[in-house]
């Protein structure tokens, strides 16, 4: 009964600042030099040269040429002068830019050698140039010369990266002397051959000897699980703070590939693989199934593989994107940027898989006595309770439970079908008093202080304190990590089970609860030596300990209801298969299409839809208000363009945002129409109570087919089925949903046992759609020719739909959501339009990154202002 984490905040803050100093020279398109204005001069040209490391040394050139009577092929020249691999970029008429391949080579990731530029100095004046500057952006020094030398200037951010070499020379002068450049560092493969080898062996080692030792003393099944993360929590850790970044980068580069594309994600894949599969390994060792004489369920062995490969991948793989990235940004500031942006569209997609993989079919309560107990403890300890979910077992006898942040509490089906209501309400409080403490932000906090203070400090003070290399490479401050995160999680869990018993005044409900998980997971009661000080949390026995002997419970008596949790109900008149929760009825269907995981993962992607939308149709608009740019007030008819425009954005991105909705209802219906096959009538959402209010962004509780006849209207979906007879409707009438530029409409039905909205599902939300339905009831109502279905039935009973209480956030908590989208916007709208020629088109496109988050805020901007 851990509380859950959520990872990747560290990440996207840093991927967040990295962009933000991208240099805003990289912004500027590509036309001749801005100090090129006077062409009446004699012919020079101005060479700008900065290296790119990508296994060898390659050089971007940049040449402008000014003054020129007669058309220069400045790529031929520099085809013919510099001996290197030429691909050209882009090129006019007294420009051309492109890479020169090749022309310096690496060794291990690093280049001191000389660049003779005086070869192409010398073609230049020989096909007419008569004066030429050059701009060299490198490390390193001019080789010492008799005649002139480079001269040290340059300013702004590209100078502080790498300093900037002027050198002028002129036809009658002497041409450049070499310049010893220095790129890159060179790296050691023995200092990643050691964590290489430690990774990939260790764990490995340490799980088959433990699983050893296990089968040797006859060990339960469980107990292996008990080192299982701790082993990889601490060989992951090892493994990010022993591999440097400029190793991991010195690696990249020597990969000698010619796509930098493929160098970011090959040198990612050698960042995040060895803790992958050190991963496997261990599953493979150490799970329970794993040893012999324990019985597998078919498919268990795989799915726990996929899921926690999947949770490991989330973190290790962005991250890799995200330092091979950060490397390259000096010598490809393109490429880095896109490594960056991949990490947290990987993060994204990761995280989604892992929680898709990982999730079982997860169901809200909406009412009920258990929903209704966890809202009375939380109030009782001062927590807002937003949220309570059951979860499928994805084993048999799956028992467990888990707080998240939010405000949400989650239990699997397992749990709550085997233990008593008094056991229930005392996991219910301990799971509370996980979101009392705050221990989520507990461990984050600890999680992220050892990233980013703690490893540091640790690696700076063994460097400052001179120890030798093996020294260094031993995994100190992973170990030291461990045993810290395992003590404040074993003192949270005690906290947590001290909490249940105030909120619930039931010592013995708690132990019980504690007994029946034992025994429904099969752990060990007690654990002993290293096992007891690296656990998330303390062994039952221990626990029960502390509750009995805080709260006065004889020890004899907590011990026995531990090794007897039955012994609670002793005495009691009713039978203990009484005393648990009733679930809802519509959670005992097998496969119900219409779950919270299946809108929440809907949900999860809808805001990247709607981002991607905008900025096409922004792009569409920059592009038609570009073409009129170059004529005569271009610069006014494209202004006058672009920005009316931009309500017309607004409104195309609004409703292609409706007809995302629209997909989504309609794949569902097909696939619920698959599982009930012969089910006639009109399929609407139905949402009970008299207001229209989206419940896990969707407005509809239930998905179903509406149907009538001479007598009754009949609806029959996944959650509720029910017949209302014409004599108990009292109105029929529309209530429109939040403020909004385009509102959700429904038709309210009272009756005199329940009160719901319905509307046409899968064909969208407008209030015209709305009135065809109330229509078409008024019409039946009224004992009028009906216009919808008319299916004979057998009658349902009434309805009997809970009160739906949806949870509503802030006004804080809704802007700042919707602050961060508006920063990942606008920082998505600089990544693409850096990395792509639009920006060098018409300066139309640079006004993309800032009406984005402009048109995003006023389409947003009703449900900010008023909530629902």
């Amino acid at each position: 009964m851990k509380p859950l984490a959520r990872p990747g905040v560290i990440l996207g803050a840093a991927i967040a600042l990295c962009l933000l100093s991208v240099p805003l020279a990289a912004w500027q398109p590509t036309t001749n030099s801005a100090d090129d204005d006077d062409d009446s001069g004699p012919p020079t040209v101005r060479v700008w040269v900065s290296p790119r490391l990508r296994g060898d040394v390659d050089f971007s050139i940049r040449i402008y040429a000014t003054g020129t009577h007669q058309p220069v092929d400045l790529a031929a020249v520099l085809r013919s002068s510099m001996d290197c691999d030429w691909r050209a970029g882009d090129t006019g008429e007294d420009y051309v830019k492109g890479t020169c391949r090749h022309l310096l080579h690496a060794n291990r990731g690093a280049v001191e050698d000389r660049l003779a530029l005086a070869p192409l100095a010398k073609a230049l004046w020989k096909a007419g140039i008569t004066e030429v500057t050059f701009a060299l952006s490198s490390k390193g020094d001019p080789v010492e010369s008799q005649g002139l030398n480079w001269v040290k200037g340059g300013s702004g951010r590209k100078a502080t990266r790498s300093q900037v070499w002027h050198f002028q020379a002129t036809a009658d002068s002497m041409p450049p002397p070499p310049f010893q450049v220095r790129v890159g560092s060179q790296w050691n493969p023995g200092r990643l051959g050691a964590p290489l080898l430690f990774v990939l062996c260790g764990p490995a080692l340490l799980a088959l000897w433990i699983r050893r030792q296990m089968v040797r003393k006859n060990a339960m099944p469980g107990a292996g699980v008990v080192w299982l993360n701790w082993i990889l929590l601490g060989s992951w850790l090892y493994w990010i703070s022993a591999v440097r970044i400029e190793d991991l980068g010195g690696f990249a580069a020597g990969l000698n590939l010619d796509s930098s594309l493929a160098t970011v994600l090959i040198g990612s894949l050698f960042f995040a693989l060895p803790p992958l599969l050190a991963t496997a390994v261990c599953l493979l060792a150490l799970l329970p199934q794993a040893q012999p004489g324990v019985e597998c369920p078919s498919g268990q062995i795989p799915r726990m593989l996929r899921r926690t490969l999947a949770a490991e991948a989330t973190f290790v793989v962005p991250l890799g994107l995200f330092l091979v990235g950060t490397t390259m940004m000096d010598d490809d500031w393109r490429t880095g940027m896109l490594g960056m942006a991949a990490a947290y569209g990987a993060y994204r997609l990761l995280a989604w898989c892992g929680w898709r993989w990982n999730s079982q079919r997860m169901l809200s309560l909406d009412g009920g006595d258990l929903r209704e107990r966890a809202v009375a403890i939380a109030q009782a300890a001062g927590v807002e309770l937003k949220s309570v979910c059951v979860l499928e077992n994805r084993f048999p006898m799956e028992a467990n439970a888990f707080a998240m942040g939010g405000g949400r509490i989650s239990f699997t089906r397992g749990l709550l079908e085997n233990m008593s209501r008094r056991e229930v309400d005392s996991v219910i409080a301990h799971e509370v008093g996980h979101l009392r403490g705050k221990h989520i932000g507990m461990r984050t906090g600890l999680f992220v202080a050892y990233l980013v203070v703690i490893g540091p400090a640790v690696a700076s003070f063994m460097t400052k304190a001179g120890l030798p290399a093996w020294a260094m490479a031993l995994p100190i401050a992973p170990m030291l990590y461990v045993l810290a995160a395992g003590q404040l999680s074993q003192s949270n869990e005690l906290n947590a089970d001290a909490r249940a018993v105030q909120l619930t005044n039931d010592p013995e409900g708690t132990i019980a609860a504690l007994a029946r998980l034992a025994r429904l997971t099969r752990s060990p009661v007690d654990w002993g030596g290293m096992q007891g000080s690296i656990l998330s949390h303390p062994s039952m026995q221990r626990r029960v300990l502390a509750v009995a002997r805080r709260f006065g419970v004889p020890e004899p008596r907590a011990l026995d209801l531990l090794r007897d949790p039955d012994l609670l109900a002793s005495g009691l008149a009713e039978p203990a298969a009484s005393a648990r929760y009733a679930l809802p009825q519509h959670i005992e269907r097998a496969d119900p299409v219409f779950t919270s995981t299946v809108k929440l993962s809907h949900a999860y992607w809808t805001p990247w839809v709607f981002g991607g939308t905008l900025i096409a149709f922004l792009l569409v608009a920059a592009s038609i208000a570009a073409q009129p740019f170059n004529g005569a007030f271009g610069p006014l008819w494209s202004v006058l363009i672009f920005f009316p425009s931009l309500p017309l954005v607004g409104w195309l991105t609004m409703k292609m945002d409706d007809w995302w909705d629209c997909l989504f209802i309609g794949r569902i219906q097909r696939k619920i129409e698959a599982h009930s096959p012969g089910v006639a009538g009109t399929f609407v959402a139905l949402i009970p109570g008299d207001r229209v209010l989206p419940l896990e962004s969707q407005f509809a509780w239930d998905l179903g087919w509406l149907s009538l006849d001479a007598d009754r209207l009949t609806y029959r979906g996944e959650r509720a089925q029910f017949s209302v007879p014409r004599s108990d409707l009292t109105s029929i009438e529309i209530r429109k949903g939040p403020l909004g530029w385009c509102r959700t409409y429904a038709v309210v039905l009272r009756s005199s046992h329940a009160t719901f909205s319905l509307r046409l599902a899968g064909r969208g939300r407008t209030r015209r759609l709305a009135r065809r339905i109330e229509k078409q009831l008024n019409w039946w109502w009224r004992a009028e020719a009906p216009a919808l279905a008319v299916v004979e039935t057998e009658p349902l009973p009434a309805p009997d739909l809970p009160n739906v209480q949806p949870a509503i956030p802030s006004r804080l908590r809704i802007a700042w959501v919707f602050g961060v989208r508006t920063v990942l916007l606008f920082l998505a709208t600089i990544v693409l339009l850096s990395v792509s020629p639009l920006m060098n088109r018409s300066p139309m496109f640079a006004f993309v990154p800032f009406t984005a988050p402009l048109v995003y805020l006023v389409v947003m901007c009703p449900t900010v202002v008023r909530p629902q």
